[in-house]
């Protein structure tokens, strides 16, 4: 289990989670507590170096582990434009946010949409480290109820047992 991603990737969601909580009860005492003004920059540099570490460089390598050969290429793509296009929408919309309902709202919702990925990583996505693509896959039908047999026999064109 050392030098596992999905646990890592699990406790980094949970930490960048806690850091945005932070930040959002920042946001909100700092009208109230002057002294929480200068906790912002702590909470942001916190999230960066905790992202950093944790999801930014383990879930690229699990893309490139989860999917196939035949559609790797194409997949990876995918997910990289929405992960683009999400984080340019989250930067667009914030200042609205912001300005709508408070600051701290945007960092408590990223804070539960990190305990949420922390909940899926946990429950839902494999471990890859040292795996084959086959025991990737066959670990994921045990989850979902997939048929790893028939994509093994299409890999192979042959008919599934």
């Amino acid at each position: 289990m050392e030098g596992s991603r999905r646990p890592s990737t699990t406790v980094n969601d949970t930490h960048i989670a806690m850091t945005q909580h932070d930040a959002g009860c920042s946001q909100f005492l700092t009208p109230t507590v002057p002294l929480h003004k200068h906790n912002a920059s702590s909470h942001m540099h916190s999230f960066q170096v905790s992202f950093t570490f944790g999801a930014g460089s383990v879930l690229y390598p699990i893309i490139g582990e989860i999917y196939h050969v035949s559609v790797k290429g194409a997949a990876t793509s995918i997910n990289t434009t929405v992960i683009a296009l999400y984080g340019f929408f989250l930067k667009k919309m914030f200042q609205v946010v912001s300005d709508s309902v408070g600051a701290y709202w945007s960092f408590w919702a990223f804070s539960v949409l990190c305990v949420c990925g922390a909940v899926y990583t946990y429950f839902l996505l494999p471990e890859t480290k040292g795996k084959t693509f086959a025991q990737i896959n066959q670990e994921m039908d045990a989850r979902f109820g997939g048929s790893s047999r028939q994509l093994t026999a299409d890999l192979r064109n042959e008919e599934p047992k």
